[in-house]
């Protein structure tokens, strides 16, 4: 048995068939302990989400110095390009949710938010630091607006995915039982 199929069965295991021919989930569930806020907090998740993937994209588009073919600034970049894009994928997981968070979801969405976030800011902070470096050994030539545009929406990312993460961590989640 591999793997991925004893992984499966794990998240199946609490669903359960009822007399009807319909599978009912029985597992634990999450509830936000102020759900009257949800979804004036998902709103603004979701615009946070949406400056965290802008701004790298848009920083990119800058024909800063080195960003083009220096792997120690790409490499960097790349993820701070990504993992933006894996909070909005963790955030519209939670997003289709109602007040109540199967476990599933909880562990595939709350719990990965923070340290993707937290990636997504390391990542922008290593990207704009690799464009200091490359600026301090190789100069800026006629494009130090570029590069001093790069370094602050870099920047910039970085504060809103902190942000982000700080608004997120304290969110309190109360565990309830199924059904």
């Amino acid at each position: 048995m591999s793997l991925l199929s004893r992984k499966n069965q794990e998240y199946l295991k609490n669903f359960k068939l009822n007399e009807e021919g319909k599978y009912i989930y029985e597992g634990t569930l999450f509830l936000w302990k102020k759900p009257q806020e949800r979804k004036k907090m998902i709103r603004r998740f979701w615009i946070m989400a949406a400056v965290m993937i802008a701004l790298p994209v848009a920083s990119g588009c800058i024909p800063a110095p080195g960003v083009s073919f220096i792997g120690y600034i790409l490499i960097p970049y790349a993820l701070s390009v990504t993992a933006p894009v894996l909070c909005a994928f963790s955030l519209s997981r939670l997003s289709s949710e109602e007040d109540k968070v199967r476990d599933y979801i909880y562990n595939s969405s709350v719990r990965r938010l923070p340290r993707r976030s937290l990636l997504s800011a390391a990542a922008c902070l290593a990207s704009a630091a690799a464009e200091i470096i490359y600026i301090a050994g190789s100069g800026f030539g006629n494009n130090l607006l570029s590069a001093l545009l790069f370094i602050i929406m870099e920047g910039a990312a970085a504060v809103v995915s902190l942000r982000f993460r700080t608004e997120f961590t304290s969110l309190q989640w109360e565990e309830v039982p199924g059904k």
